[in-house]
């Protein structure tokens, strides 16, 4: 059945508006009782939202604007990163982090969404804050409303985060800046710019005169203390920006090269991340000898997930190999690096705040009749699949439905064993999360390979639809013989209403930037790992599901199978 967002970021589309049939068309413009019925709907759950972010501040404030560890991949001082906005816009510019997804938010203190600072960590006699990421960077997303405004969606899929282009060109201006010594004339030219420019700015600056948590005093010493230091602070950046590049090549030679025009590992489109390879690359120090032991076979590249009404205690990722607390903690090895340093209290209010934190509901109006119709052939075709994850087993939970396989091959028996025994080794068995049970934190999928179909809360804002990311709308999903191989567009905040999904034509592209979608890139089906095919063909349109029973999971694009997707989107929608 579809395969749903649980893939977690390591570090690891979304919002809504109405459906296609004409009737439907008519009532927007005028919504009668049924769309009044719904909206009463929104603002109950809406409301719901606000009460469980009041009730449990601390988790939500950890999830949203809190530093994940004590450490970063990149280890570049807060203070460093506000100079190189300046003198390395193309990276580290406002303008450019928008483009990358980080959108502006003036709630934040770091002014843009997931870009936030680590607590003042010892590192010898230096006490620096450094720049990092927040589980926000990923898992809030922004819906275009009917008016213009936009709405954030915690929890939700960021579409418009392209984290690898902004990998990508961070690691590769920082290379040629702080070069291979000390001693290069490139090195020594950065060093005069980044001196000059901390020393440039009033100390207020650095944090922004909003912040709660950094005076401006916090800030002088800071700032002082990378400017006594500066030969040991950008030796470190390069230290860590070399074994970033390092890992990166690694992952390309042993499981990019593998396959056919493999896609990039420092670009491509927004809102996918290669989540396994890049966590397997830290298990190599375990197999020096043999990295392809622990690395996948090929690109994993998977689709963000969304975050909410998460299982704390059952299987995480695409293909359900983590399991409770190892979901958090294995996404904050991608923003950390180093294991050791991840902060346990902070990720465990995450973890325990996502189970209660309900789904986004859709913001558009729903033609109710349609929505009760599309409810029964949900039951009987869907459900039977997408079952509460309560209680059930890995095996009842994942399923082959013949979508793309190069994600689910991801995880080796090996890495499996290795990676469980990191987790064991920094969660201690006393705290209650690190209770992983019988089957450790890790679980090797190798005897039953697949992806985890789960309930659809929030199913309207989770587009593109599989584990790639590779079907547009729902309609395309439902609708085989509609879906698209060509490049299309990811990233927009834009809804389309007739068919389920981000607006994702091409050709649409000028008009979704002058509305303000600056993350737009095309998504090429081509490469390896991308194909939209799966979850039911126009030639076998039905599927095994987890009863037993033979159902009908795609439908024609004739007129009378086009009533019956009508009305299961218009349920969709309404989860």
């Amino acid at each position: 059945m579809m395969n749903v967002r649980r893939e977690f970021f390591i570090i690891p589309g979304l919002v809504a508006s109405l459906i296609g049939s004409l009737s439907c068309k008519k009532k927007d413009a005028a919504p009668d009782s049924a769309g009044s019925s719904w909206q009463r709907e929104v603002e109950t759950r809406r409301a719901q939202i606000e009460k469980v972010k009041g009730e449990n501040k601390a988790g939500f404030e950890a999830m949203d604007s809190g530093s994940l560890g004590g450490a970063t991949l990149e280890m570049i001082p807060y203070v460093v990163f506000r100079v190189l906005q300046d003198l390395e816009p193309a990276a580290f510019s406002d303008a450019s982090l928008s483009a990358s997804g980080f959108f502006p938010r003036q709630d934040m203190p770091g002014g843009h969404n997931g870009i936030i600072w680590t607590d003042p960590t010892q590192a010898g006699a230096l006490k620096l804050r450094y720049l990092t990421r927040t589980c926000s960077s990923c898992h809030t997303a922004r819906v275009r409303l009917a008016d213009g405004t936009m709405r954030l969606m915690f929890g939700g899929s960021n579409s418009e985060i392209g984290l690898h282009g902004f990998i990508g060109r961070l690691t590769s201006t920082l290379k040629a800046d702080l070069g291979a010594s000390a001693t290069e004339p490139a090195y020594q030219a950065f060093r005069k710019r980044i001196v000059e420019g901390l020393a440039s700015h009033e100390a207020g600056w650095f944090f922004g005169a909003s912040s709660k948590t950094v005076t401006a005093d916090d800030a002088a010493k800071e700032v002082a203390a990378v400017t006594a230091n500066i030969d040991a602070v950008l030796s470190l950046m390069r230290t860590m920006n070399d074994k970033r590049m390092q890992n990166i090549a690694l992952l390309q030679d042993h499981s990019y090269a593998k396959v056919p025009n493999p896609p990039s590992l420092s670009g491509g489109a927004p809102g996918l991340i290669e989540t396994s390879g890049l966590g397997s690359v830290g298990l190599v120090a375990f197999v020096p000898k043999a990295p392809e032991s622990v690395l996948p076979p090929g690109p994993a590249k998977a689709d963000i997930p969304a975050i909410w009404q998460i299982d704390s205690t059952g299987y995480a990722n695409w293909d359900g190999t983590v399991r409770g607390f190892a979901r958090a903690l294995t996404s904050s090895m991608a923003v950390v690096g180093d294991p050791t340093k991840i902060d346990l209290a902070v990720n465990a209010k995450i973890q325990a705040f996502l189970g209660k934190l309900p789904s986004e509901p859709y913001p558009f109006p729903i033609d109710d009749a349609a929505r009760h119709r599309g409810e029964a052939v949900y039951q009987t075709n869907c459900a039977g699949c997408h079952l509460s994850p309560a209680g059930k087993t890995r095996n009842e939970l994942v399923f082959d439905v013949g979508t793309d396989p190069l994600r689910s091959q991801a995880m080796s028996t090996l890495a499996a064993s290795l990676l469980s025994k990191v987790l064991v080794s920094i969660c201690p068995q006393t705290q209650p999360e690190c209770a992983f049970g019988p089957e450790g934190p890790v679980v090797d999928p190798s005897a039953h390979r697949g992806y985890v179909a789960t309930p659809l809360p929030g199913a309207w804002a989770i587009a593109p639809y599989l584990h790639n990311g590779s079907v547009p709308t729902l309609r395309q999903l439902l609708v085989p013989s509609l879906r698209t191989t060509a490049p299309f567009l990811r990233g927009s905040t834009s809804y389309n209403q007739a068919d389920g999904g981000w607006e994702w034509e091409p050709q649409k592209e000028a008009a979704m930037r002058a509305k303000g979608d600056v993350a737009l890139a095309l998504h090429d089906l081509g490469q390896a790992g991308f194909s939209p095919v799966g979850h039911g063909s126009d030639s076998n349109p039905r599927l095994v599901d987890g009863q037993g029973k033979s159902v009908r999971v795609v439908w024609s694009n004739s007129a009378e199978d086009k009533r019956v997707v009508d009305d299961l989107i218009a349920y969709l929608l309404s989860l």
